[in-house]
């Protein structure tokens, strides 16, 4: 798949935004061409969106994540969140899946660990924990469970009046916020341009 990569150097730097996935039946036709092959997709979501939180579900016994292809479908500023597959840190499956986020490089923005127990790697780890209201949850750093610059944030249910509140308060006590991930495993394709719109009204 062909990205745009000259319009994505012309951006500035801000804070990304990336859904629950890119493999979405109801975004055909929505957001994807009718026409477009399955394994374009990536390439085709990468044009609009700046970094993907990857569903443990994309994960295969044996190969793992389809790495390689994903290197060629995305620009260099584009993020990968990985949403660790297994409930331990150990295994054939887990060194697997180390190495495959490690032969990410650069495209890599961190390991998301849903699970209490400790993912051992100098690749950046993230868990879930810290619940700001009903819209947000923090997401911490494996060094000392500091606050991260990463987020959830879960639309089902609220309008964009609450969604800018909650983006505003999470900017103003953040340190540093540099990715938005979505967390619901259905989000449609419009409720995922409101929030990209909202980012840059509040010149996030």
């Amino acid at each position: 798949m062909i990205h745009d990569s000259t319009d994505k150097a012309e951006q500035s730097p801000g804070v990304c935004l990336g859904s629950y996935g890119w493999r979405h039946a109801h975004w055909e036709g929505a957001f994807y061409p009718d026409d477009l092959p399955e394994d374009w997709q990536l390439g085709y979501y990468s044009n609009e969106f700046s970094a993907v939180l990857v569903p443990r579900s994309y994960w295969e016994t044996g190969t793992g994540f389809d790495v390689e292809s994903w290197q060629e479908d995305v620009s260099g500023d584009f993020r990968f969140y990985i949403e660790w597959p297994f409930n331990h840190a150990e295994g054939e499956d887990a060194s697997l899946c180390l190495e495959q986020c490690q032969d990410l490089g650069r495209l890599l923005g961190g390991i998301i660990v849903n699970q209490d127990f400790e993912l051992i790697t100098d690749l950046p780890v993230y868990y879930t924990g810290y619940q700001r209201g009903p819209l947000l949850q923090q997401i911490w750093t494996a060094e000392h469970h500091t606050q991260s610059g990463v987020a959830f944030l879960k639309l089902a249910g609220a309008d964009l009046r609450t969604q800018r509140k909650w983006l505003e308060q999470f900017a103003d006590s953040a340190r540093s916020l540099h990715c938005i991930l979505l967390s619901d495993t259905a989000i449609e394709i419009e409720s995922l341009r409101n929030i990209k719109t909202l980012i840059e009204l509040l010149g996030l």
